[in-house]
């Protein structure tokens, strides 16, 4: 399938078409291959620029390739698909443009082009997309395709191989190419995909979401000992609850810089505060370097989330002591060093 997928790919750029390779070899290496699901299948199927289609089937036809299908339209969205033999081993692929649950068709196509990588194989280079992307792809046909044990058990595949950065890099990408219902109903599939989706689409903002990308070099086990990718039960809610301190404290950072403490900042709630969520959350904001009122602050918030209403509370030294301020939260314990309370902010939180 490899060698159908190279041959295909050469066939059509002799023509001056663009292909992408969206499924099979494109896949398999960025899933653990444990966890791969026995029925998965062998696929080859290539994306292509819907204003090429139909050339795209012109040259398949002129070098010999049979279409066995005619066009399908899947669904309501814009996804057509024809099937079509090799003429010398019989093989079958899919030539498609669009896709399942996406509704603006060429913003996919331009998306997924820029996030292309390349992929050696045995007879030829292909263009594939990026892990990211693949994260998308398996969403999208899980979500648009339900009761579908094939798509389903590839996407929870990929739950077990892909982390935060790339669930929430893929997020970005399905709402630039307006598919964000569809990309939801998938991840929702996975294990504590609500919370998942608290993380990555949080909904606050005017449009109903706000986007939330880690920064490149973020990984979910760099702050805890054991953290794995995201859907690992054992460590899902540690996890999630890193991401979001994560996530919230150049927001704080922001807003302390424009506003004083005492107008309050507004903080989304945490996905979850079960397990050892709280201590991630404290761990996460140790390695960002965050300072006394920021932690504060997002520990007030999550506490406030488990029910916990707990005042901040800043002190400071006299000024022939040298002059010092602190922030903590009530009850917690802090220096001793002849701190005086200054100001004390309520949580605001229910």
């Amino acid at each position: 399938m490899d060698s159908l997928a190279a041959r295909t790919a050469q066939v059509l750029d002799r023509s001056g078409i663009t292909a992408l390779l969206i499924d099979g070899a494109a896949t398999w290496p960025r899933i653990d291959r444990n966890e791969i699901p026995r029925h998965s299948g062998a696929e080859v199927s290539l994306l292509i620029p819907a204003d090429r289609f139909g050339s795209a089937e012109r040259a398949l036809g002129d070098a010999g390739y049979r279409r066995r299908h005619h066009r399908i339209r899947v669904s309501d969205a814009v996804h057509t698909v024809t099937a079509w033999r090799e003429p010398d081993d019989d093989l079958m692929l899919n030539l498609c443009h669009g896709f399942v649950g996406v509704r603006d068709e060429l913003r996919f196509w331009d998306i997924m082009w820029e996030e292309r990588e390349y992929l050696e194989l045995a007879d030829g280079r292909v263009n594939v997309p990026s892990r990211p992307a693949i994260a998308l792809l398996l969403a999208l046909r899980a979500g648009a395709c339900a009761g579908s044990d094939r798509s389903t058990d590839l996407l929870l595949a990929a739950g077990q191989s892909f982390d935060l950065p790339d669930w929430s890099a893929a997020a970005i990408m399905a709402v630039k190419m307006a598919a964000v219902p569809t990309f939801r109903a998938g991840i929702e599939l996975l294990p504590h995909g609500r919370a998942l989706c608290t993380v990555v689409l949080d909904s606050t903002s005017a449009a109903g979401l706000r986007l939330v990308r880690p920064d490149p070099g973020y990984t979910l086990g760099r702050w805890l000992d054991g953290a794995g990718p995201v859907a690992r039960a054992a460590d899902v809610h540690a996890s999630l609850a890193c991401s979001w301190a994560h996530m919230v404290l150049p927001l704080v950072r922001t807003r302390l810089a424009d506003h004083p403490i005492t107008e309050g900042v507004q903080i989304v709630a945490p996905p979850t505060v079960r397990g050892q969520a709280r201590a991630a959350v404290a761990a996460a904001l140790e390695a960002r370097h965050a300072t006394c009122i920021e932690r504060s602050l997002i520990l007030q918030r999550f506490d406030a989330a488990s029910g916990r209403q707990r005042a901040l509370i800043i002190g400071v030294t006299s000024p022939a002591a040298g002059f010092e301020a602190h922030a903590w939260l009530e009850g917690d314990a802090h220096p001793d060093r002849g701190l005086r309370e200054v100001i004390r902010v309520a949580a605001r939180w229910n």
